[in-house]
């Protein structure tokens, strides 16, 4: 008779554990999804100059209507603590707690060579934690593809914003963005 071995699934606070304990390095670039940790993307210089021209075009529109954090950490439930590219929130979270989803009215992916896995994966689990809008900037398609109105098994509706074309937020309708800008 065979055993079948299993992994455990870490919670957020065991996670945090292991790089307060010193098993990752600070600069070790994982996340947590739904308990198993998930090995980022290394950041090359798209990607890095995507994220920049973002971020400046962002804090001018939101201005001090809204907080901004650039590959910073979010939670959602006990089980994931995603690191999106950029995260739009209202309200400055307690001490050392990242933002929680009903705080969230936009998150930003570039995706360089992550395209499917911020489509598959992060996706799903955004529209599960109810985050409004969820952009994938696309880097190798100069394009920005938009996902609206969550439920329960992904986003209703998926758009693709193209060269030539401007993006707007649905509830923070100051961030009007030429998508050609954040492709510059």
């Amino acid at each position: 008779m065979a055993t079948q071995v299993t992994h455990p699934k870490f919670t957020v606070e065991e996670y945090r554990l292991l790089f307060e304990t010193g098993v990752f390095p600070e600069n070790r670039r994982v996340e947590l999804i739904d308990g198993e940790l998930s090995e980022m993307s290394p950041i090359g210089g798209q990607h890095v100059r995507c994220i920049a021209l973002f971020t400046r075009i962002l804090a001018r529109a939101v201005g001090d209507n809204a907080y901004l954090s650039v590959q910073g950490s979010m939670r959602i439930g006990m089980r994931s603590e995603p690191e999106p590219d950029i995260i739009i929130f209202w309200t400055l979270p307690e001490g050392r707690e990242p933002p929680l989803p009903d705080d969230i009215p936009l998150l930003i992916e570039v995706a360089e060579s992550s395209l499917a896995y911020d489509r598959d994966v992060k996706a799903p689990l955004y529209a599960a934690a109810g985050i409004p809008e969820y952009w994938v900037a696309d880097i190798n398609h100069r394009q920005i593809i938009r996902h609206r109105r969550p439920g329960a098994t992904g986003y209703e509706h998926v758009d693709v914003v193209g060269i030539g074309e401007r993006i707007v937020a649905e509830q923070l309708p100051e961030i009007d963005i030429a998508v050609a800008d954040v492709f510059v």
